[in-house]
Protein backbone atom coordinates (compact mmCIF):
# COMPACT_ATOMS: atom_id res chain seq x y z
CA UNK A 1 0.00 0.00 0.00
CA UNK A 2 2.84 2.78 0.94
CA UNK A 3 4.14 1.85 -2.94
CA UNK A 4 0.99 2.57 -4.06
CA UNK A 5 0.64 5.67 -2.48
CA UNK A 6 4.11 6.73 -3.27
CA UNK A 7 4.10 6.11 -7.13
CA UNK A 8 0.54 8.05 -6.72
CA UNK A 9 2.56 11.14 -5.13
CA UNK A 10 5.21 10.74 -7.19
CA UNK A 11 3.11 11.03 -10.70
CA UNK A 12 0.94 13.56 -8.61
CA UNK A 13 4.31 15.83 -8.59
CA UNK A 14 4.98 14.84 -11.66
CA UNK A 15 2.20 16.44 -13.13
CA UNK A 16 2.78 19.29 -10.86
CA UNK A 17 -0.31 19.02 -8.62
CA UNK A 18 1.19 18.21 -5.62
CA UNK A 19 4.32 19.92 -3.62
CA UNK A 20 6.66 17.68 -1.52
CA UNK A 21 8.80 18.70 1.39
CA UNK A 22 10.63 16.32 3.45
CA UNK A 23 8.05 13.38 2.73
CA UNK A 24 5.35 15.55 2.76
CA UNK A 25 2.94 16.24 0.47
CA UNK A 26 1.14 19.21 -0.15
CA UNK A 27 -1.74 20.38 -2.96
CA UNK A 28 -0.33 22.62 -4.98
CA UNK A 29 -2.07 26.23 -4.82
CA UNK A 30 -2.59 26.48 -8.32
CA UNK A 31 -4.38 23.44 -8.31
CA UNK A 32 -6.32 24.83 -5.46
CA UNK A 33 -7.08 28.04 -6.82
CA UNK A 34 -8.34 26.29 -10.25
CA UNK A 35 -10.43 24.08 -8.05
CA UNK A 36 -12.12 27.01 -6.71
CA UNK A 37 -12.10 29.17 -9.54
CA UNK A 38 -13.83 26.26 -11.57
CA UNK A 39 -16.16 25.62 -8.36
CA UNK A 40 -17.33 28.98 -7.83
CA UNK A 41 -18.47 29.67 -12.01
CA UNK A 42 -20.05 25.75 -11.94
CA UNK A 43 -22.20 26.67 -8.97
CA UNK A 44 -22.64 30.58 -9.85
CA UNK A 45 -24.39 29.84 -13.33
CA UNK A 46 -27.92 29.09 -14.42
CA UNK A 47 -26.88 25.27 -15.90
CA UNK A 48 -27.22 22.62 -13.89
CA UNK A 49 -23.79 22.10 -11.77
CA UNK A 50 -21.28 18.82 -12.02
CA UNK A 51 -21.90 16.54 -9.06
CA UNK A 52 -18.34 16.30 -8.65
CA UNK A 53 -18.36 20.20 -7.83
CA UNK A 54 -21.14 19.88 -5.99
CA UNK A 55 -19.66 17.25 -3.30
CA UNK A 56 -16.29 19.19 -3.18
CA UNK A 57 -18.95 22.30 -1.95
CA UNK A 58 -20.08 20.60 0.22
CA UNK A 59 -17.46 18.95 1.72
CA UNK A 60 -15.79 22.37 2.35
CA UNK A 61 -18.89 23.93 3.67
CA UNK A 62 -19.30 21.16 6.15
CA UNK A 63 -15.45 20.77 7.19
CA UNK A 64 -15.40 24.45 7.61
CA UNK A 65 -12.87 25.23 5.28
CA UNK A 66 -15.76 27.04 2.52
CA UNK A 67 -15.37 30.41 4.75
CA UNK A 68 -11.46 30.53 4.13
CA UNK A 69 -11.40 30.43 0.27
CA UNK A 70 -14.67 32.17 -0.28
CA UNK A 71 -15.72 36.14 0.54
CA UNK A 72 -18.97 35.99 2.79
CA UNK A 73 -20.94 37.37 -0.27
CA UNK A 74 -19.84 34.76 -2.46
CA UNK A 75 -19.89 31.79 0.11
CA UNK A 76 -23.84 32.69 0.97
CA UNK A 77 -24.28 33.03 -2.97
CA UNK A 78 -22.89 29.66 -3.40
CA UNK A 79 -24.51 27.78 -0.12
CA UNK A 80 -27.87 29.43 -1.41
CA UNK A 81 -27.26 28.25 -4.94
CA UNK A 82 -26.76 24.45 -3.09
CA UNK A 83 -29.89 25.01 -1.42
CA UNK A 84 -31.61 25.61 -4.59
CA UNK A 85 -30.37 22.77 -6.72
CA UNK A 86 -31.15 20.37 -3.87
CA UNK A 87 -34.69 21.35 -3.77
CA UNK A 88 -35.32 21.31 -7.22
CA UNK A 89 -36.88 18.39 -9.02
CA UNK A 90 -34.97 19.82 -12.45
CA UNK A 91 -31.63 18.37 -11.19
CA UNK A 92 -32.34 15.10 -9.43
CA UNK A 93 -29.18 13.65 -9.63
CA UNK A 94 -27.49 16.69 -7.97
CA UNK A 95 -30.22 16.53 -5.13
CA UNK A 96 -29.02 13.12 -4.42
CA UNK A 97 -25.79 13.55 -4.40
CA UNK A 98 -26.25 16.33 -1.51
CA UNK A 99 -28.21 14.35 0.12
CA UNK A 100 -25.57 11.15 -0.08
CA UNK A 101 -22.73 13.73 1.31
CA UNK A 102 -25.14 14.96 4.29
CA UNK A 103 -25.79 11.22 4.95
CA UNK A 104 -22.58 10.13 4.79
CA UNK A 105 -21.03 12.64 6.99
CA UNK A 106 -23.49 12.48 9.41
CA UNK A 107 -22.40 8.70 9.96
CA UNK A 108 -18.87 9.61 9.93
CA UNK A 109 -19.40 12.34 12.85
CA UNK A 110 -21.70 9.83 14.35
CA UNK A 111 -19.36 7.35 14.58
CA UNK A 112 -16.30 9.58 15.70
CA UNK A 113 -18.43 10.63 18.66
CA UNK A 114 -19.44 7.40 19.60
CA UNK A 115 -16.03 6.60 19.82
CA UNK A 116 -14.75 9.54 22.08
CA UNK A 117 -17.51 9.22 24.39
Amino acid sequence: MTEFAAALCNSLISDNMLDEDENKYYVNQTVIDRSLTELYHDLTTDKEPHEVTVMLAMLLINSGLFKRYFPKDEATQIQLRLKEVAKSDQYPLISDVIKRVHTELSRIVASVRRETV
